[in-house]
């Protein structure tokens, strides 16, 4: 199948959904950011031959979005990209100053931008307009031929094989675990930090605007974020 799209924000777990796919023979095109460039777009990944493909009403895709719970999703995205928020070079820093560039700096609605200006831009889908179904954790749509499935990572362990089963009518395809941020070879003084960031006391205002986009209201309910919430608060 050559019209598979894993087409996501970035830092939602979209290697793992690649390569249980790729287990399974299929090649997906992994696309993040595919309009304006960065910083406008935190993952730039322009594809010339897919905008094109976008504009010819005869190509249709199907069309893989990770969502994942905002805070979590922000922190892996700030350290993937560290050097551009960070005041000096972080491998300089200790845990504690990055951990306040992260909530000076960084730019925390990536999420809802990525919706509006990329998901909505080329496939013309406002997903808001109708309600996400929680407790199945994943939700499929057609709009102009294509047919796109949104699913949330936290649901992604044990409703994946069922969503591509519906999806692209093929089962046994299970979530892998590569692409974490822990396993990746980033070095072990990153490593550490991330954890200790991880442990820290985010200040609650901080945690209210990640919680308060509308992405987040819109794919977990106010008992999942009261959850989240708590866990940032050590």
């Amino acid at each position: 199948m050559d019209n598979i799209l894993i087409y996501q924000m970035g830092k939602v777990g979209s290697q793992s959904i690649k390569h249980s796919l790729e287990e399974k023979k299929i090649n997906p095109y992994h696309l993040h950011w595919l309009g304006e460039r960065e910083p406008i777009a935190e993952f730039y990944t322009r594809n010339i031959d897919i905008l094109k493909n976008l504009k010819d009403k005869n190509k249709k895709f199907k069309v893989i979005v990770l969502v994942r719970e905002p805070m979590a999703r922000n922190l892996s995205a700030f350290f993937q990209k560290i050097r551009r928020w960070t005041s000096k070079k972080p491998e300089k820093m200790d845990s504690y100053e990055i951990f306040k560039d992260f909530i000076e700096n960084y730019d925390i609605a990536y999420p809802d931008k990525w919706f509006k200006q990329e998901l909505e831009k080329f496939f013309n889908i406002n997903v808001y307009k109708e309600p996400f179904d929680h407790s199945k954790g994943y939700k499929i749509y057609s709009i102009n031929g294509h047919d796109i499935l949104i699913i949330r990572l936290e649901n992604a362990k044990d409703k994946l094989e069922e969503a591509m089963r519906e999806f692209i009518k093929i089962s046994g395809i299970n979530m892998s675990c590569c692409g974490v941020y822990e396993n990746r070879k980033v070095g072990n003084d990153f490593i550490q930090k991330y954890k200790d960031i991880k442990s820290m006391n985010f200040p609650l205002d901080f945690i209210n605007k990640n919680y308060n986009l509308k992405y987040s209201k819109h794919f977990y309910t106010k008992n999942e974020i009261e959850s989240y919430k708590k866990g940032w608060i050590n």
